[in-house]
């Protein structure tokens, strides 16, 4: 395999691991042995990779379809994880997306159920109500 193949395969692997919400320390570790580099030349690919979406999303060539969904399937993949925090700060993002960023400051009340400033979820079962409110998303 030459260099250039096996460049072209490790950006694949980090862009499926990134995708898939699996980005960590150890995530980043396993990639540079396998395919024999540092975990700084991981992270490199990594930044390229974001460097590249954040080009792609211009307003001509916004494609908001696309883009709900590539948000619902984290959405989704935070839920099954039971990773409420995440599951609740890409709703807010889908929220500004959509042009509905007053309905999301009225959760952050001091003292109640919703979002800290920290980002941490409070509130009893917050995981089960999010579920319910999304109509069963994240549920095997």
């Amino acid at each position: 395999m030459s260099a250039n193949e096996n460049s072209e395969e490790r950006k694949a692997a980090v862009e499926a691991v990134v995708r898939a919400g699996r980005w960590s320390l150890n995530a980043q570790q396993q990639l540079s042995r396998t395919f024999g580099c540092t975990t700084r030349t991981i992270r490199e690919d990594k930044r390229r990779l974001i460097e590249g979406w954040r080009r792609d999303i211009s307003d001509e060539h916004f494609d908001s379809v696309e883009f709900l969904q590539r948000l619902h399937g984290v959405i989704e993949i935070a839920l099954k994880k039971g990773q409420v925090g995440p599951a609740v700060r890409a709703l807010e993002i889908e929220a500004q997306v959509c042009g509905h960023r007053e309905g999301i400051d009225g959760i952050r009340r001091p003292g109640g159920p919703g979002v800290d400033g920290a980002g941490s979820v409070r509130g009893p079962d917050t995981a089960s109500r999010l579920r319910a409110a999304l109509g069963g998303l994240g549920e095997e």
